[in-house]
């Protein structure tokens, strides 16, 4: 299977841009290609021995899950980066349509959760579990769990506005140390923070993305 046929697309993802850009802007030109060079390899193998600290950390990830209708009252108390002690959840069996998490179950917020803020030393406030492209190459994914992806923006592709009819997008190429390439695209807002942030970097040089929680496709 041809690498370059794969498909990333995002979920309901965050996304990191390393603070290097192309001279190129992705806003005026069609398809935008990196200029070939150990840059790319040395930033994106720093940036992968950084994250490998919370990698280690032992422990485990499980979906929590906050119905639409409590979604504004639980907004104001809970934040990123903050950690908590949780209780009276109900537990279902983690069977969604995308799951953030392999564990078996899944939490859901009900009237009479309580949440508690609480400093917790040693938390990490970030953690990933970078699939490895080749693997996805080979088509050794679950299609339903998302994953977290780090690489070089090999090329941008396409730009596409948003307007009443078509939802806004943009689609690049993600590269690896070992030269695995993957066709990623970015949808609605998340496409145009992709295109603001990477339009405000003030130094040449490659770009690395940290892509959380996408979701991996079928070529198409």
């Amino acid at each position: 299977m041809d690498s370059k046929d794969q498909k990333v697309k995002l979920a309901r993802s965050s996304m990191e841009i390393e603070k290097n850009k192309l001279t190129n802007s992705v806003m005026d030109t069609e398809k935008v290609q990196l200029p070939s060079s150990s840059m790319a390899t040395d930033k994106l193998k720093e940036l992968l021995n950084s994250s490998m600290d919370t990698d280690k950390v032992k422990g485990n990830t499980i979906q929590a899950t906050v119905i639409e209708k409590d979604i504004e009252h639980w907004k104001p108390k809970l934040a990123e980066g903050k950690t908590y002690y949780m209780r009276n959840f109900k537990v279902y069996d983690n069977d969604t349509g995308f799951k953030m998490s392999p564990h078996k179950f899944r939490l859901t917020f009900v009237g009479a959760t309580r949440v508690d803020e609480v400093e917790i030393p040693g938390m990490p406030k970030t953690s990933f579990n970078f699939k490895d492209f080749s693997e996805i190459q080979a088509g050794q994914f679950v299609p339903d769990l998302l994953v977290d992806a780090i690489g070089v923006i090999d090329s941008i592709k396409k730009c596409v506005t948003a307007t009443n009819t078509k939802k806004g997008n943009v689609a690049f190429t993600l590269k690896d140390l070992r030269d695995n390439v993957l066709d990623c695209t970015l949808w609605d807002a998340l496409s145009g923070e992709f295109l603001r942030l990477y339009n405000q970097q003030t130094e040449s040089g490659p770009v690395v993305l940290i892509i959380k929680h996408a979701r991996v496709k079928e070529p198409q």
